[in-house]
């Protein structure tokens, strides 16, 4: 796991900076260059916002059985578009994703170039967020009786 606040170097002198749970409506800076920000968030403990959601993202919650994993799925979008709303200083209703050639999900439009790239496992979500470099992040969940 993560350590929270830490900040320590990358493979290729690039830094990684994380930051705990989700943030509120606030403005943040540009990550630095060659710098990743990673959010680590606690879904369970994170608030649902049905209301900032497109209406694919809603279709999708819709679509999952336990009621469990539609909140966290919830949480976690409601997260995601906190977070990068925050980098373009919109609301997270208004941030906008298209499918990169690669099917990958980006940004579209926004004041700044962003990259970003989540992962999530359990009731736990970390989101990577660039401003000049692609990236990419992993967690899995680890089962003590394994």
């Amino acid at each position: 796991m993560i350590p929270e606040g830490s900040r320590s170097n990358l493979a290729q002198g690039s830094a990684i900076e994380t930051h705990p749970g989700a943030p509120a409506s606030e403005r943040f800076a540009a990550p630095a260059p060659h710098t990743a920000d990673v959010w680590v968030i606690e879904l369970d403990r994170t608030a649902s916002r049905p209301e900032v959601l497109a209406e694919d993202e809603l279709g999708r919650a819709n679509r999952f059985h336990f009621p469990a994993d539609r909140e966290r799925f919830i949480a976690g979008r409601t997260a995601l578009r906190s977070i990068l709303g925050g980098y373009l200083g919109i609301a997270p209703e208004k941030v906008a994703f298209a499918a990169a050639v690669n099917g990958k999900p980006r940004v579209c439009g926004g004041t700044m170039p962003l990259e970003f790239n989540l992962s999530h496992s359990g009731d736990m979500m970390l989101v990577a967020v660039t401003s000049d470099c692609p990236v990419g992040v992993d967690v899995e969940f680890m089962r003590e009786d394994l």
